[in-house]
């Protein structure tokens, strides 16, 4: 904290930032800015996926990239896509850009980005070294970022402190999981029930998969087979993964995630446009519509056996999504130590980065 409110000292306020990095250096970021993006004191743009068609909708924005804030985000340093986002930027007039309008979040060391910051002078993040990405949301890769937005670091972590200490929530979380994999649910659903909460399921994805997902065991045995995740978003999966769920192989388990304050919207108003309409002259409002969908999907499940886990926050805030990032983390952990894996690597996607390397290397 110290050191994300010492850099903010030397960087002041902006408009406008632009985030580069994937996975684990972004998920978190966008799961913070689509949560509180309301409420937010600049503008992001995040580059991710080294797309063409990102390139040209960046450019298409048409704002003087003079008064933009860059974030370059790599916890190693040698994120293939980040590195090429920078050369991409810095071809075309970037390098221009002011130092102190730069900022690097890397782990310490001699990677790429980290030899490339200190040669340019750029300020930099350090995020802890035994810190795997897809748990490091909570430190520099999402709090400077957060900051940046005008929320408070503070108020995230004092969730994470919260969740730290409901070891039993953490526990009856991670049996339901354990319970659904004895009875071989081999893909578990994230249901989030509020736009806001979209990009939550990817970053849950992200962490359930390169977790859990293991050959060996710590001791060199054949690890046990793990679910694959599935983030869903309701109520538009409703209308598609539905169907498959309910009348679909029996391997399914799902988690429902609701906001109470979206569900509990008293801005009412009274239909008149479509007689036939089971609501036809009755006030409702967009928050009773989305209840009663998370309702009836609920009721689904019931009815057809499909076993289920539903999780229920107030309103989405820094404590609250600062808590669902840490119960999810505590979790996986968690998972590992039943599982007896290694929750914090991820040698196969390791792999794929190598076969990259050597294809853009010939």
């Amino acid at each position: 904290q110290a050191a994300i409110d010492e850099r903010f000292a030397q960087v002041g306020h902006t408009d406008r930032v632009i985030s580069a990095g994937i996975g684990g250096s972004s998920l978190g970021v966008r799961v913070i800015y689509d949560g509180l993006g309301a409420n937010t004191a600049a503008r992001f743009s995040f580059l991710e996926s080294v797309d063409p068609g990102t390139w040209r909708d960046l450019l298409n924005k048409g704002s003087d990239w003079r008064d933009v804030h860059l974030i370059l985000t790599s916890k190693s340093g040698g994120t293939l896509e980040t590195l090429t986002w920078i050369e991409r930027l810095f071809s075309a007039g970037w390098s221009e850009l002011p130092i102190e309008k730069i900022t690097v979040v890397a782990s310490p060391g001699d990677g790429p980005l980290q030899k490339w910051a200190r040669k340019k002078g750029v300020g930099v993040l350090t995020v802890p070294e035994n810190l795997s990405g897809r748990f490091s949301v909570l430190s520099a890769v999402g709090m400077w970022p957060a900051h940046l937005m005008g929320l408070s670091p503070f108020e995230f972590h004092q969730g994470a402190l919260w969740a730290i200490e409901q070891p039993e929530l953490v526990s009856k979380l991670s049996a339901q999981v354990l319970r659904s994999l004895n009875e071989s649910r081999w893909i578990t659903q994230m249901w989030s029930y509020s736009e806001s909460l979209r990009v939550f399921g990817l970053w849950w994805q992200q962490l359930w998969s390169e977790s859990l997902a293991k050959r060996i065991t710590r001791t060199g045995q054949a690890a046990p087979r793990v679910s694959t995740p599935m983030s869903c978003l309701g109520p538009r999966d409703q209308h598609s993964l539905l169907q498959q769920l309910i009348e679909g192989q029996p391997d399914k388990f799902v988690f429902l995630n609701r906001v109470e304050k979206l569900e509990n919207d008293q801005e009412v108003f009274l239909p008149s446009e479509f007689p036939d309409a089971t609501f036809f002259k009755k006030e409702i409002s967009l928050g009773r519509v989305l209840a009663c969908e998370a309702q009836a999907f609920e009721q689904a499940l019931v009815d057809t056996g499909v076993p289920y886990c539903q999780l229920k926050i107030d309103k989405i805030t820094e404590q609250s999504v600062g808590a669902q990032f840490m119960i999810w983390q505590l979790v996986v952990a968690q998972l590992g130590e039943y599982l007896e894996i290694d929750a914090f690597n991820q040698p196969g996607v390791e792999l794929g980065k190598r076969h990259v390397q050597r294809m853009l290397s010939e």
